[in-house]
Order: structure tokens, then sequence, then C-alpha cells
């Protein structure tokens, strides 16, 4: 038998968590909770990079819709990290 399968285990190293990539995780999964037309527009200006303007003229919709959905999105994504912590 080879002598390192009868080795001590060394202890588990302790790695702290880090920081941005659990508010990163959060975010996501709010983003996930979002509903589907409120998430999907804020794909669109987040992940796409997409201006309001160009959001607005993709989904063929007023400017001023996008807002409100954008507005609407970050109420809720707020509501649930004020739940989370």
């Amino acid at each position: 038998m080879h002598p390192a399968l009868f080795a001590s285990p060394q202890p588990p190293t302790l790695v702290m968590p880090d920081p941005e990539f659990a508010l990163r995780d959060k975010l996501l999964f709010a983003v996930s909770k979002l509903p589907e037309p409120q998430r999907h527009i804020v794909l669109m200006r987040l992940v796409g990079e997409l201006s309001i303007d160009d959001i607005a003229a993709k989904l063929r919709v007023p400017r001023e819709r996008v807002l409100g959905v954008l507005s609407a999105a970050r109420l809720n994504m707020k509501r649930y990290l004020e739940l989370v912590g």
C-alpha cells in the first residue's frame, strides 16, 4: 500500500468568503427572483450593456416604459436584499 494513503490528513484550510463574490451571488439571486419582464430588461441593461434607448428600440416600447420597469425592478431587488441581509 502507498504510505500516503495512511498519512494523517492535513487540517482544512480556512478560506474567508470573498465579500464581492457574496454580494454578486445575492444580486444574481435577486435578479432571478424578478418577474420575467423586469428580469429581461435588467439583464439587457446590465449584462447586455444596452442603453435605455436601445432597450426601448429593441422591445418597441416607449423609453419611459423601460425606465418604469427598471425602477420597479430596483425596488423589488432592494426589498429582496433587505430580507436576506
